[in-house]
């Protein structure tokens, strides 16, 4: 159960959760990059909505060593299928000295309905 709550939270009970609004809010800024955290199986079944994506396997044995070479000035939209690895790399990010990061509530599966 602790694990589970990790997953959703980061330090002291943050949240990372955003919603497909508030996402694309974020990504008007210049500041704003999007990270893929799909796995490369998942990326071929369903290309990245945004064609300049950081792409990061968060299953990948490097994955901690990819995202230390990230800007940490920079605000971070993660985002995977259904939002798990995407919370889950948040929680990586702030354990490595990023301040912001968001991850998208429902992954890339929050778009299907959306006409973009």
């Amino acid at each position: 159960m602790l694990k589970i709550l990790g997953l959703r939270f980061g330090k002291k009970g943050k949240t990372f959760d955003i919603s497909k609004d508030e996402a694309l809010k974020l990504l008007e800024s210049d500041n704003t990059l999007v990270l893929d955290v799909r796995t490369p199986k998942e990326i071929i079944a369903v290309p990245s909505l945004v064609e300049d994506a950081i792409m990061i396997d968060y299953e990948g044995k490097n994955f901690e060593n990819e995202i230390k070479k990230l800007d940490k000035n920079k605000t971070y939209v993660v985002v995977c299928t259904r939002g798990n690895y995407a919370r889950g790399a948040c929680i990586t990010m702030e354990k490595n000295g990023f301040k912001s990061m968001k991850s998208l509530k429902g992954g890339l599966n929050s778009f299907n309905s959306c006409s973009t």
